[in-house]
Parts: structure tokens; C-alpha cells; sequence
């Protein structure tokens, strides 16, 4: 009955400090637009597909609580250093494969480009966008930093990158204003690199 869109998701923490989260869940009958807005494919760090839903939910205040399962994810592959995934909450696959290279994570995205999507990443209230650079056809850097401690994110296969308002719900009936960078697809793979590197953080 809580279930959330978040297929395929994730959160990053480097050196103790928040970077990308989950943006939580706010409120629940008050306000049934806002619960379903904080719910949604879109306020997580996954691909949004033109404005549709992982899983559907019926209308009104039933449908608060409930979620069918229209997404049925599955594990294909996991180690310590990768972890590959899919779903088909859009009608096609979205794969994803998460692998570790130290320093750097790499997050790569596999969809049908017949479809517009975006990948968003909700990004803690304490992370600053520092830079925000297209460094080459369908290239982009970010640089984001949170007290002292600097992460880049080098994006490939997207035709812009959007950095929106948004909110991240410290508790039931609590938010407070974040950053989500909107990185709109413009092939059928995407890949993001974060660099978690030493070498980065004396930038």
C-alpha cells in the first residue's frame, strides 16, 4: 500500500555526505495529488517515459494505497561490482546496469528511443550545483558539492540537462526545497559516469 514508482532507482552517499536520495513521501490523504506527485516514476532517480507510470494506480482516494504491479522488475545479473536489472512498467524493457569501477560509478540505460524519456536525479537539499557544462554532442559534466566534499557526473546520449526546482519530504507532513537535474534522452543507451575520485574532491 506504500509503494512508490522507484524501479530501477537508487541513492548515493559519498564520504558521509548525501548526494542523490529518495525524496520520501510527504503526505498521503491531505493532499492526494501531492501523494501521488512525491509517488511517481518521476520524482525518482530512474527513467521517466512520457509522463507515464512505472505501475498504475486507480483514482481517488482508493487508489491512494494501492499500486498494481505493471513494472514486474527483475535482478538479471548481480556481483560486488555490478548489478544489472529490468523492467517493463512502459510496454518495453528498461534495463539498467549499475557497475563499479573505482573511482567512478557507472550507470547505464538501455530503452526502446522510439520513446522521449528523461532519467532524473533528486538531489539532497544540501548538494549545490556548482557547474553545469555541454562538453561535446550529447555530452554534458556536472559538478555538484555538499560541505566541502565534490562529486562530477559526465552524462552521454542526451540532447539537453535541465536543472529544476523540486521538494524532499524530511518526514510525514515535512519538506523543504531541493535541485533535480531533468537529463532528457536522446538515444536508445544513456550513460552516467560519477567520478568519486580523491583527485576530484581537491578541485
Amino acid at each position: 500500500g506504500h509503494a512508490h514508482n522507484d524501479n530501477l532507482s537508487f541513492e548515493l552517499n559519498v564520504k558521509g555526505r548525501d548526494f542523490i536520495i529518495d525524496g520520501g513521501s510527504y503526505l498521503y490523504t491531505p493532499l492526494p495529488n501531492i501523494r501521488n506527485e512525491f509517488r511517481s516514476t518521476q520524482a525518482h532517480n530512474t527513467l521517466a517515459v512520457d509522463r507515464y507510470e512505472q505501475n498504475r494506480w486507480e483514482n481517488g482516494l482508493k487508489g491512494l494505497f494501492s499500486m498494481m504491479d505493471d513494472a514486474q522488475g527483475h535482478v538479471l545479473g548481480l556481483s560486488t561490482e555490478y548489478l544489472n536489472a529490468e523492467h517493463s512498467g512502459f510496454g518495453e524493457k528498461h534495463y539498467r546496469q549499475f557497475t563499479w569501477q573505482e573511482p567512478f560509478l557507472l550507470i547505464e540505460d538501455v530503452f526502446d528511443a522510439r520513446f522521449s524519456g528523461e532519467i532524473n536525479l533528486n538531489l539532497s537539499p544540501d548538494v549545490k550545483v556548482s557547474q553545469h557544462t555541454e562538453i561535446g554532442p550529447e555530452e554534458y559534466y556536472l559538478k555538484l558539492l555538499n560541505e566541502g566534499v565534490v562529486l562530477g557526473i559526465y552524462l552521454k546520449g542526451f540532447n539537453s540537462i535541465e536543472v529544476a526546482d523540486g521538494f524532499y519530504s524530511l518526514g510525514y507532513g515535512r519538506r523543504v526545497k531541493n535541485q533535480r537535474t531533468r537529463c532528457h534522452r536522446s538515444a536508445r543507451g544513456s550513460l552516467i559516469k560519477i567520478d568519486t575520485s580523491e583527485e576530484n574532491y581537491q578541485n
